[in-house]
């Protein structure tokens, strides 16, 4: 492989790499919010379970989806990102 294929290849996977941390970070900042918006019901349940089931439990079960769902992505992108700086690594260390 030439230096520039090594290069094109490099640059690639660095593209990569801060792609999916920016995907996770702000994954983690939506899970985040989820977990604060759980806390404030769980209060709520906690002081006053009647009025808890006046809330709208559809949009609840629907935000306990989609946080599933993101978290699983979140996790999907972790092995990723692993991956990716392994191969950034070993791009540095055939350099040296």
């Amino acid at each position: 492989m030439s230096d520039a294929e090594i290069g094109a290849a490099w640059l690639k996977t660095k593209r990569e790499y801060r792609a999916i941390e920016e995907e996770l970070a702000g994954l983690k900042s939506e899970l985040t919010r989820f977990g604060e918006s759980l806390i404030a019901a769980g209060k709520i349940f906690k002081d006053n379970p009647s009025m808890a089931w006046n809330q709208d439990s559809q949009s609840l079960a629907d935000a306990v989806l989609t946080a599933g769902k993101q978290a699983e992505r979140y996790n999907d992108l972790l092995t990723e990102a692993v991956t990716k700086k392994a191969q950034l690594d070993e791009f540095e260390k055939s350099a040296d």
